[in-house]
């Protein structure tokens, strides 16, 4: 995972699915099908487009690799030839050998002892499979936004503190929780830029899928993962429908941006199903059965994923998985959108409707 673009993305993804959760509440039914429906087809196409892309890339890196190693053979057999032929000429040579080397040490001798120190720090961190204080962070915002939705209550969930839904103190604290994830943002972008300059100063090497993380780009990502989170919580999604393909269109790896994504989309959803709990708008009996169904095909496809990009070494799979996801979704909600249109619920419009009434 990218530890550093799961911290940026998901404080302002999860004030999202705040805000998505109450629109959900308020918004017509046929209304929120037509808009995922949308939603599903825009991400679709861009992402089987961006599937198809890296696929070529890989073609063409395949075929460069395929001349480069025939190349290699070539000269390996015309260097033997040459080395026997004059094998007597270069016993007193190995002084010179490492002349080349000797230059390469020489021109990594203008870094710093002490930005050495903190390049080697900055590299020991990322290497780390879970960073502590990062892990804190996100775990942070879980605890908060899930005890403050339960805490606070709502229609369907009485507060254990006797918070009455709708009063000064409800909405106290939903700006508190809003507000408290807007600020955990800001700080991690602030670090995030921060970071950044040192690296630079530092000499750091930047490999593929790294971001170089700027005072815009810190504010351009977050601001469209607020977009997914209002998704998240209008749509009952996870948000990982915008953001993996987000990540796969600002150069994130695909194994990389599969891992990210699935995160958030843990995190996401969970705080976004908290908010429909209050809100009286889970439905346990599909949540029991989808529960065991999402569990067991997440293994499948994982396992499934990682032996077959490891056997073809082609990464752009994760793409094109994803895009199938989201094609079959758009389907699939198209056809429930028609058929809700066909045979509409003669029940749905009965009962109490707002913030504070109990879902169906």
């Amino acid at each position: 995972m990218d530890w550093d673009l799961l911290i940026l993305m998901e404080p302002l993804t999860l004030a999202g699915a705040l805000v998505g959760g109450f629109v959900n509440k308020l918004a017509p039914e046929l209304l929120i099908t037509v808009l995922l429906v949308l939603l599903l087809y825009a991400t679709s196409e861009r992402t089987i487009k961006k599937g198809l892309k890296l696929y070529a890339k890989e073609s063409a890196a395949f075929a460069a690799t395929g001349a480069v190693e025939m190349k290699k053979l070539a000269d390996a057999d015309a260097d033997e030839t040459a080395a026997a032929e004059s094998a007597g000429l270069l016993e007193g040579g190995d002084g010179e050998s490492k002349t080349g080397d000797a230059a390469a040490v020489e021109a990594k001798k203008d870094v710093t002892p002490e930005l050495k120190a903190r390049l080697d720090e900055i590299l020991a961190e990322e290497r780390e499979a879970f960073p502590p204080w990062k892990v804190g962070v996100l775990l942070g915002m879980f605890a908060l936004t899930v005890s403050m939705n339960l805490a606070k209550g709502g229609g369907a969930f009485p507060s254990p503190f006797g918070i009455e839904c709708g009063t000064t103190t409800y909405w106290g604290c939903t700006a508190f929780m809003f507000a408290s994830l807007v600020a955990i943002g800001l700080k991690v972008r602030e670090y995030l830029v921060d970071r950044t300059e040192l690296k630079d100063a530092c000499g750091y090497e930047y490999v593929e899928g790294d971001f170089h993380w700027d005072a815009e780009t810190t504010l351009k990502y977050p601001a469209i993962c607020f977009f997914a989170g209002v998704c998240a919580g209008l749509f009952g999604i996870g948000g990982g429908i915008v953001n993996g393909p987000l990540m796969l269109e600002l150069g994130v790896l695909p194994p990389v941006a599969g891992a990210t994504t699935a995160c958030m989309i843990l995190l996401t959803s969970t705080t976004a199903a908290t908010t429909f709990l209050t809100f009286g708008l889970v439905q346990f009996d599909y949540a029991k059965r989808l529960f065991v169904v999402g569990l067991c095909a997440t293994c499948v496809g994982q396992l499934g994923m990682g032996h077959l990009i490891k056997k073809t070494g082609r990464s752009s799979y994760v793409a094109f998985s994803i895009g199938a996801v989201v094609s079959l979704s758009t389907v699939l909600m198209g056809a429930h959108g028609m058929y809700s249109l066909a045979y509409p619920d003669p029940t749905s419009g009965e009962g109490e409707h707002g913030i504070c009434a109990s879902g169906d």
